[in-house]
């Protein structure tokens, strides 16, 4: 897209019409995409940074008035989100390894392995109640661990509806439990995850 096509479109949008970022996404979108594929090497985490980045150009976009080349402006915000979602991804591969290595400790006898087995069944018992589309997502993405874009395929349904039933579920659950309850089903979940 030229420089001046991208000035009229950006002007357009800026002043309230929809179609122009819907114009602008298409044109874009995949170009980003990629450029974050390659940042992350993940497809589910580059298509998160490119939609933040267009949610973010939406909600943002009286501040784009003064911005002279979209393209780089765009890819800038692009960019920016690859890197908040690598610091992110390495706090939680950290956060993973360091709570998997104090529950490999913590359950060593016959008590702890009695805990966690109630604390299994008691979550399992609680998944059982969500409701059945909730439910359905969160074992597919927790025990079949199927991405987010492998479930919304699966079931026909949006991406984003997908991560918001996870997230639901996931806000059911803390619920369910007081502090205590919590933080030892937080360890237990974790070895599920990656070890179940």
């Amino acid at each position: 897209m030229s420089r001046k096509r991208d000035s009229v479109l950006l002007q357009r949008f800026i002043s309230g019409d929809d179609s122009a970022f819907a114009e602008l996404y298409d044109t874009y979108w995949e170009r980003l995409f990629v450029y974050a594929v390659r940042i992350l090497g993940d497809e589910e985490d580059a298509e998160d940074a490119v939609q933040d980045a267009f949610v973010s150009f939406w909600k943002y976009r009286k501040s784009a008035e003064n911005v002279e080349h979209l393209h780089s402006y765009l890819f800038t915000i692009v960019r920016n989100n690859t890197v908040k979602l690598i610091r992110r991804n390495i706090a939680r591969r950290n956060y993973l390894s360091a709570m998997q290595s104090f529950f490999d400790e913590l359950v060593g006898g016959p008590d702890e392995m009695y805990i966690a087995k109630g604390l299994e069944q008691f979550f399992e018992a609680e998944i059982e109640k969500l409701p059945n589309k909730m439910r359905e997502i969160f074992l597919l993405s927790r025990k079949e661990q199927l991405s987010h874009k492998q479930i919304a395929e699966k079931l026909g349904i949006s991406h984003e509806t997908v991560k918001k039933q996870i997230y639901n579920s996931l806000k059911v659950l803390r619920e369910q439990l007081n502090n205590d309850q919590y933080s030892a089903l937080l360890l237990l979940t974790i070895v599920w995850l990656c070890c179940g």
